[in-house]
């Protein structure tokens, strides 16, 4: 299964920003289409298909943060369905023959060697960002593995032994008894920039942009992008 863990990790920010205040939408709505764009260009006919029939109706007030938005149930579903983007996401043609060495290929979710990787699936069905951020490392998609090793066996029972947390993708750390300091969490993933917050525009755009997405007809317009009349063109 391809998936991009780059433009997923990027959308995971852009779902942060769609219910953030207006200003930080506005500034972000170009980095948003780029990767709108990019995901339906390289998702399958079907994918498209459904993706464009979750988006009709949707006001031009509300594109194309809609995309990222859940939609109230309908007369079948019991609750609030996943955001439409999601079927993009999931609907990619696996067409890449590096993708296992770029860490963006997952094992079939109905095979053997896709059980450890259930609960990320299950968390990309639902679109569980906070589940899904978990399993994004800096080579790709990693198991979020927790290995207790103790340590300082044998000392005197005034002094326990203690337990250090291995996290896959991140460093060991441990609290010092001495200054009682908790470590400082690492995330999953980082900007690779410190000139600007996640949050802003400039931090998502670098991660879309260079991905790749042709210019589509007037049906991807209408389904996702402001009043316009063309889609952007995204340079490589």
């Amino acid at each position: 299964m391809l998936l991009d863990h780059h433009r997923v990790a990027a959308l995971l920010e852009l779902t942060r920003i769609a219910g953030s205040s207006e200003a930080e939408r506005i500034a972000s709505t170009n980095a948003l289409e780029t990767l709108l764009i990019a995901l339906y260009t390289a998702a399958t006919p079907v994918a498209r298909e459904r993706f464009l029939q979750r988006m009709e109706g949707v006001p031009a007030a509300e594109k194309p943060w809609a995309a990222l938005r859940r939609q109230p149930a309908g007369q079948i579903a019991l609750g609030p369905t996943t955001p439409p983007v999601v079927l993009l996401v999931l609907g990619q043609r696996d067409d890449d023959p590096d993708a296992a060495e770029d860490g963006n290929r997952l094992p079939d979710r109905d095979s053997k060697a896709g059980e450890p990787w259930q609960p990320l699936y299950a968390a990309l069905d639902r679109w569980d960002t906070a589940a899904i951020a978990k399993h994004i490392g800096p080579m790709g998609w990693q198991l979020p593995l927790d290995l207790s090793v103790p340590r300082d066996e044998g000392l005197a029972p005034e002094y326990p032994p203690r337990t250090v947390v291995f996290q896959q993708g991140a460093p060991a750390s441990a609290t010092s008894p001495a200054s009682g300091n908790a470590p400082e969490p690492t995330p999953p993933y980082a900007p690779t920039s410190q000139s600007a917050p996640p949050g802003s525009a400039s931090y998502v755009l670098p991660v879309v942009v260079g991905l790749g997405a042709a210019t589509l007809g007037g049906a991807l317009v209408l389904a996702f992008t402001r009043t316009r009349s063309a889609v952007p063109e995204v340079t490589p």
